[in-house]
């Protein structure tokens, strides 16, 4: 630490970079604060300071750190405010980023999560690597490449950038699997004068679909914005690869199913214009997205009011352990577009103040239903739908609790009797 402390002090004249808040704890009335000079920070920076504003007692902890122990706090708690908190790392010699969650709690239950990213050296020699993914030219069916989220052809391994540019510290994210016809992307959006992540994916290229969305969800990203109906391409990812739906298939049964509905995103016109990029879209029988689906997408809304932040991966199921042909439909274009056969959507609800996280799986075929609500029998563990799909979900849980999160199943914590 004395080490820290001292070149921190030699050098507190560099530029520091920036940070991201990285929860959706509930910041109504707020009569706390918490700030760091910058968010992300470059390879050759050693500190910061943190500024506290409150008139009671204040602690702070480090947690999602990526490696571990790479960055310290001092003082790590008291009581007032206080804007000299030293944040303290050295310099980052390696080529990939460093990131952690700098958690600070007030005597009043409010807590405020501030996330750091200490750029590596490779993205900072690299053309648009520095950039935050999603920062801008998110214009619906703008069609255009977002700077720095690489042009590379999918198959491009592991140096394909759009993987690296996505924190890896949010608990909604699945593990990463390496497949040559998959990108990984991140949209971000701006709400309560801030930027804030909206959604990440896992597209598939071949099959035009993304295999999984995952988002968090709180009361910050829903208001009463109504839908945008902004149909277009995904910028992030080459057009070649999308599927064309300037309209659905109505004469096959089909309507384009929002995997992040369009209604869980209504706080501000551009986080929900997001929502109806193409590559956000499946091929769903439309009685199941009107009926049972879109109820389930309804109840998942009321889970995010009954905790600090609700995180949420759905996604389509291609093929299974009986049926291993993928089934097609036509875009307008004629390209194929795989129709799913079965979609599934994990949750898991997280409260701060008792530290505990409880999870649910869901589970539908993808057909008509003779019912519109969702049931217990519709309900799964997480790892039951981790064997179904052979993602691994929430990976960020804390490793001495993540298998129990995963195998809960009480259907009473979710309204079910």
């Amino acid at each position: 630490m004395k080490r820290f402390i001292t070149r921190f002090t030699l050098i507190l004249a560099f530029a520091l970079p920036f940070l991201v808040l990285d929860s959706c704890t509930k910041e109504e009335d707020m009569t706390n604060s918490a700030t760091l000079a910058s968010e992300v920070v470059d390879s050759e920076s050693v500190g910061q300071f943190l500024s506290v504003e409150t008139g009671g007692l204040w602690s702070i902890s480090v947690q999602n750190s990526s490696p571990e122990g790479w960055v310290e706090v001092t003082p790590s708690s008291g009581q007032g405010s206080n804007n000299a908190v030293m944040v303290l790392y050295s310099k980052n010699d390696t080529t990939y980023s460093r990131v952690a969650d700098l958690r600070v709690w007030f005597e009043d239950g409010q807590t405020i999560t501030l996330h750091l990213e200490q750029k590596g050296k490779a993205s900072e020699d690299t053309p648009g690597g520095g950039e935050d993914p999603g920062a801008g030219g998110d214009d619906p069916g703008s069609g255009s490449d977002d700077p720095g989220t690489g042009n590379d052809d999918p198959g491009t391994g592991n140096d394909d950038p759009v993987v690296d540019q996505i924190p890896h510290t949010w608990l909604e994210l699945p593990y990463y699997q390496e497949d040559s016809d998959w990108m990984y992307v991140s949209h971000h959006t701006t709400l309560q004068n801030r930027q804030v992540r909206n959604y990440s994916m896992c597209y598939d290229t071949e099959n035009r679909v993304a295999l999984w969305v995952a988002y968090p969800l709180c009361s910050m990203y829903m208001g009463s914005q109504g839908r945008s109906d902004a149909w277009g391409y995904d910028p992030k990812i080459p057009q070649e690869y999308q599927p064309v739906l300037s309209s659905g298939w109505p004469e096959r049964g089909y309507d384009r199913g929002h995997q992040l509905p369009s209604g869980s995103r209504n706080a501000a016109y551009h986080e929900n214009s997001q929502t109806f990029y193409y590559t956000n879209m499946t091929a769903q029988i439309s009685s199941f997205n009107q009926g049972v689906w879109a109820n389930l997408e309804q109840k998942v809304r009321g889970y995010a009011s009954s905790c600090d932040t609700l995180y949420v991966v759905t996604g389509p199921i291609l093929t299974t352990t009986t049926d291993s042909e993928i089934e097609y439909t036509e875009d307008r274009a004629g390209n194929e577009v795989a129709v799913p056969k079965a979609y599934f959507k994990v949750v898991m609800k997280y409260n701060i103040s008792s530290n505990t996280y409880y999870s649910i799986g869901f589970y539908y075929k993808n057909e008509k239903y003779s019912r519109s609500q969702p049931e217990v029998s519709d309900l799964r563990t997480v790892k039951q739908i981790e064997e179904l799909t052979g993602f691994e979900f929430f990976k960020n849980l804390p490793d001495d609790i993540e298998e129990s999160v995963k195998n809960q199943y009480e259907p009473n914590k979710w309204g079910f009797n």
